[in-house]
């Protein structure tokens, strides 16, 4: 192989690398024009509307119009489609990068709402993505008068949606959150959820509290993840259901013990978890599968640079 071919093939997978990092990350080069765009377009869909309620169903109107967005949930269980299709919607709809999404202009509810967020923000208003644990299903909230006011982004007339005031479509749900500026999740389930229960956790070791401890509930679809305060206690306010509650510490030997409960709406419920020596084979095995990848690129590296740097013979 000459060393044309690999410098075509590394340049082939640079562009792979930079196309991958701008849909699941951010490119700081990019940001200005993101922002100036965005702003521009913001503009154009609310025209001279000052009403912060008129705004946000402008908006709305503008996201659920085929022309502007597609939303991929309908295409997407479409059984005529290819499998090309189906990969290019996967691909280019499915992200929660901003300036991916303002690209390509589809998505399903966690791109439509990740959009809206951002079309708020760039008229100074309040406003945040709302994800649950219970359903594949995102949507959005705007502060309105000091009121976190809920936002259906997939609909046109989404703004205050009845159905998060319905308690049966409510009592599918685990939790509540949104993400802060670290990807850290704030949860809000008592917003919500008025009948939840609240499971308390208290985790031993040796009979005595241990502080620190994480603690992990396996809701449907997600992992609700708290640490244990200075008492040794975790508070954990969901909604009705069956739960897998986890401590532990350490890595590969851990201190380990889980529990599974059902919750039932308004109920406080306590359990005990008391903290035991564990191996944890999986993780060891990722350990020495990062090991071994790392040792094998160390080798190829150097077969490759003794390969093109043989002196050349006249």
């Amino acid at each position: 192989m000459n060393m044309k071919k690999i410098h075509f093939i590394l340049g082939f997978l640079l562009i792979i690398l930079i196309v991958l990092y701008f849909r699941d990350g951010s490119l700081l080069f990019l940001t200005k024009y993101f922002e100036w765009g965005l702003k521009k377009q913001t503009l154009q869909i609310v025209g001279n509307k000052t009403n912060q309620t008129l705004i946000i169903e402008k908006i709305l109107e503008w996201e659920n119009n085929p022309s502007n967005m597609v939303n991929v949930i309908g295409p997407l269980t479409n059984s005529n489609l290819t499998f090309i299709e189906k990969f290019s919607f996967r691909f280019f709809c499915k992200s929660l990068n901003p300036l991916w999404i303002f690209t390509f202009r589809c998505g399903a509810c966690g791109e439509f709402s990740t959009l809206f967020v951002e079309f708020t923000k760039s008229l100074e208003m309040s406003s945040r993505v709302i994800c649950n644990c219970g359903i594949d299903h995102t949507f959005a909230e705007v502060l309105n008068n000091g009121e976190w006011v809920p936002v259906e982004t997939t609909s046109p007339k989404g703004y205050n949606d009845s159905k998060f005031y319905n308690e049966e479509w409510l009592e599918t749900l685990s939790a509540i959150y949104y993400l802060d500026k670290n990807g850290n999740p704030n949860y809000i389930t008592e917003n919500y959820i008025k009948n939840g229960g609240t499971l308390i956790v208290n985790v031993y070791q040796d009979n005595k509290p241990f502080s620190n401890a994480k603690v992990i509930v396996k809701a449907l679809r997600c992992n609700i993840v708290d640490h244990t305060n200075t008492d040794g206690i975790s508070l954990f306010y969901l909604g009705e259901g069956d739960y897998t509650v986890i401590s532990e510490v350490g890595f590969i030997n851990k201190l380990k013990d889980n529990r599974t409960i059902q919750l039932e709406s308004n109920q406080k419920r306590g359990i005990n978890l008391h903290l035991k020596p564990y191996f944890d084979t999986f993780e060891l095995k990722i350990l020495i599968l990062v090991i071994c990848l790392f040792l094998l690129t160390i080798v190829v590296c150097r077969v490759l640079f003794k390969k093109f740097n043989k002196p050349r013979t006249r």
